[in-house]
């Protein structure tokens, strides 16, 4: 009852730093929430959060890895991966060391293969 109770602590402060712009913080609480347990809507919540402080890079890997193991089907997970491809497009936009028609390229790329996920909703 405790571990559980410690794993919605986390998860909740990690939200609530995500949402106030505190992303180094709200990683830490995603990594405590993902040593309690491994599971695909906190490690996506994880990668939302990294693709929120502008590591597109990171972001999309967790997906990519999540993809290696599983087949995703569930809706909530093709919902998170969708958002995770979003912001991780948010963050190319932002991000001023790549070249402009490379930022170009991968945001076409996240986009289009974010809206992949959301038809399968």
């Amino acid at each position: 009852a405790i571990g559980q109770l410690r794993l919605v602590a986390h998860r909740t402060r990690a939200q609530v730093y995500e949402e106030t712009g505190q992303t180094e913080k709200a990683l830490d609480d995603w990594d405590a929430v993902l040593q309690a347990g491994e599971h695909p809507i906190y490690r996506l919540r994880k990668a939302v959060t990294q693709a929120r402080s502008g590591d597109h890079a990171a972001a999309i890997k967790a997906v990519t890895e999540l993809q290696a193991v599983e087949t995703i089907e569930d809706p909530a997970v093709l919902f998170h991966v969708a958002t995770v491809y979003s912001q991780a497009a948010a963050a190319v936009e932002q991000d001023k060391q790549l070249e402009p028609s490379a930022a170009e390229q991968l945001l076409q790329q996240y986009l289009d293969e974010g809206t992949k996920f959301l038809k399968r909703l």
